[in-house]
């Protein structure tokens, strides 16, 4: 599954220009801590997600 089509992937926007993406799926809180729930940091002022696949410690990559 890729994050971008994951219902969990939320986008966050900071005023510096670099925005992030976090991964909001409870089981993804339980197996790595909450603060590395990051999936990818965007360029200045965009909003497209850099990662082409999910990582690791997705639990929905492994759902079949």
């Amino acid at each position: 599954m890729k994050c971008s089509e994951c219902t969990s992937c939320r986008f966050v926007e900071y005023s510096s220009g670099v925005n992030r993406y976090y991964c909001e799926d409870q089981r993804a809180a339980a197996a790595v801590n909450a603060g590395a729930r990051l999936i990818c940091r965007t360029q200045r002022h965009s909003k497209e997600i850099a990662v082409k696949n999910a990582p690791r410690w997705c639990p929905r990559k492994y759902d079949k």
